[in-house]
């Protein structure tokens, strides 16, 4: 599959894509997408056209056949980041001598005059996680209101028209940001909220990068603990492996032999993915789910905290207490008031 244009619209793109794979375009508020096959469990193609000049693709599946999206427009090039979680993506501008492999955990930051082309290659059959953000450079200035004299000098160039191509391997950074992408992709909300939520997202991906850049220009004293591109996805195996039975979570141990990377390379990992030990997060999201379970109109804490993999109803309530500053009885207390009042 084949796709030229003379414009970075996004959501052309997608439709582009929906009439070659047979699908139907769905939209959800600032949200757009198709299923890769006829079964959403195959994946989805997705775009988002956010406010003041920021858009974002996102693949996450399997595409059907192999896909170039060539590009060569007549004014100027908004920026684009591309960075590719997992799956087989090759890059390639005008110019460059042979194509940019994007291994997992790579980045690349692209913006150029007018007329100059750029080159995107999927390979399709092979599950694949990949964002293509775009920015508005003079929209989102703007937008932000101040100029981009703020950054340093060896970045600015991305704002002020000129050709940049910059690509950056795996480090915490690539850690960060697949957690960003994941973080969206994890979220179940629709509509404005999950727009908004994605929205902040995005911008925090854009920013990411900037200080990834920056770093490299003056990288901080001590930089070390990188890890291989080949652990990501069993981090993100054990992170699943952990959501899918809160209630009786496995441990670090189990976690390990199950994802197939060693303990400590899988404790450093996470904290540097996902921003909290494993103990940590695990506790969050017990907390999450038993607020969840409270606010649809469970009132028994007893049941809500052996649900969530507490035997101890007292201990729970303590720690529900640290995390949301109410007792689970309060919070009942409070929701059954504020449902009076309406």
């Amino acid at each position: 599959m084949k796709s030229k244009f003379k414009s970075y619209d996004l959501d052309r793109l997608l439709t582009s894509a929906a009439k070659r794979f047979g699908q139907e375009v769905q939209q959800d508020c600032q949200k757009r997408w198709i299923n890769l096959h006829s079964e959403p469990a195959f994946g989805t193609l997705c775009t988002y056209n956010f406010e003041d000049g920021v858009e974002m693709l996102l693949l996450n599946g399997t595409a059907p056949e192999d896909w170039e999206i060539t590009t060569q427009s007549k004014v100027d090039s908004p920026f684009l980041l591309y960075f590719c979680v997992r799956g087989d993506v090759e890059f390639s501008f005008t110019g460059l001598a042979e194509p940019i492999v994007m291994q997992p955990m790579k980045t690349i930051m692209v913006a150029h005059p007018a007329q100059q082309s750029q080159l995107v290659h999927i390979k399709g059959g092979i599950n694949t996680t990949f964002v293509w953000l775009k920015l508005e450079r003079q929209l989102y200035i703007n937008h932000i209101g101040c100029l981009p004299d703020a950054v340093r000098a060896e970045v600015v160039n991305i704002f002020n028209g000129e050709t940049v191509v910059k690509s950056f391997l795996n480090s915490e950074f690539g850690l960060k940001s697949a957690a960003l992408v994941q973080q969206i992709m994890d979220d179940k909300k629709d509509g404005l909220i999950h727009a908004t939520f994605a929205e902040s997202k995005a911008i925090e991906l854009f920013s990411l990068q900037l200080r990834r850049w920056e770093t490299e220009i003056m990288p901080a004293p001590g930089k070390s603990g990188m890890l291989r591109p080949e652990d990501l996805e069993k981090i993100i195996m054990a992170r699943n492996l952990l959501v899918a039975d809160l209630k009786n979570a496995p441990t670090i141990e189990v976690l390990s032999r199950k994802s197939g990377v060693n303990r400590q390379k899988l404790k450093q990992g996470f904290k540097k993915m996902f921003g909290t030990t494993i103990n940590e997060y695990v506790r969050n999201e017990r907390m999450r789910m038993a607020r969840q379970l409270m606010a649809a109109g469970n009132p028994v804490i007893k049941e809500v905290a052996a649900s969530v993999g507490y035997e101890n109803s007292s201990y729970f309530a303590r720690r529900y207490k640290e995390k949301y500053g109410l007792y689970p009885n309060e919070y009942l207390r409070t929701m059954s008031a504020i449902g009076e009042e309406e």
